[in-house]
């Protein structure tokens, strides 16, 4: 029964990862917890949390709409084959950030940790 739950978690979530910035630096570190079916695209998306826009033209004009999660950068820093344990250092930039791993092509996301 042990085994059973142990491979449906690892199903689950077959990618444990952590993120954190450290002197300027982002340090990404990832370990598979069964064999992934191919690479891992390792990327980091810097985003604002949060900005007010006031509408200048069109039907809404003279109003504003505020904006949340504003995507301000998403960059591919690596590549990650899954078979020995990930630390990639890359820069950090300002602001909060995602790291995501997704498999190859516009496929499934394997893991995704927020960095502030």
């Amino acid at each position: 029964m042990a085994e059973a739950i142990a491979a449906a978690q690892a199903e689950a979530h077959p990618v444990t990862l952590l993120a954190a910035r450290d002197d300027g630096k982002l340090v990404i570190r990832a370990e598979a917890l069964a064999p992934l079916r191919g690479p891992v695209s390792v990327q980091v998306v810097h985003y604002a949390d949060s900005a007010v826009v006031d509408i200048g033209r069109g039907e809404n004009a003279g109003m504003s709409v505020a904006y949340h999660n504003i995507v301000t950068s998403w960059a591919k820093v690596g590549e990650w084959s899954g078979e020995a344990p990930l630390q990639l250092v890359t820069d950090a930039g300002e602001g909060p950030l995602v790291v995501i791993l997704q498999s190859a092509g516009p496929a499934e996301i394997l893991a995704a940790a927020r960095v502030k």
